[in-house]
């Protein structure tokens, strides 16, 4: 199996008037490529978000700063309506749209019990990550 581990750059902070910040994408992402088939070759690097290397699994390191952690119960409902769900649950306490928002619970969170959701805002993260 090959992974590929990109470095996200430190978000940017909003403005001292309230209004977000346009977020430049850099113009490279520092970033390692393990292939097990290739006998678990190890490559680091850096590249324009276009030329990163193709992977089966993609892993996106973001720093601990650029993430909101809420804890809240998780709704019971369908995982193609669970987003909007989180959202709702979440709108007292988001400080931005939910719609510019990637929430991503806790792995294997079950309905109905406490989970921590991680939110993040979707601009920040490059298309071809996404």
């Amino acid at each position: 199996m090959s992974t590929l581990i990109v470095a996200l750059p430190v978000p940017p902070r909003l403005s001292s008037q309230g209004a977000a910040g346009v977020a430049l994408a850099p113009a490279e992402y520092d970033h390692v490529f393990s292939d097990s088939a290739a006998g678990a070759r190890l490559q680091a690097g850096r590249a324009p978000a276009a030329l990163l290397p193709a992977a089966q699994q993609v892993i996106a390191v973001i720093p601990a700063h650029g993430i909101g952690w809420h804890r809240v119960v998780l709704p019971k409902a369908p995982a193609a309506e669970l987003r909007a769900a989180l959202a709702g649950v979440l709108e007292d306490v988001l400080l931005e749209d939910d719609a510019e928002l990637h929430l991503a619970p806790a792995p294997q969170a079950k309905a109905g019990e406490p989970v921590w959701v991680a939110a993040v805002r979707q601009a920040w993260i490059p298309a071809p990550l996404a």
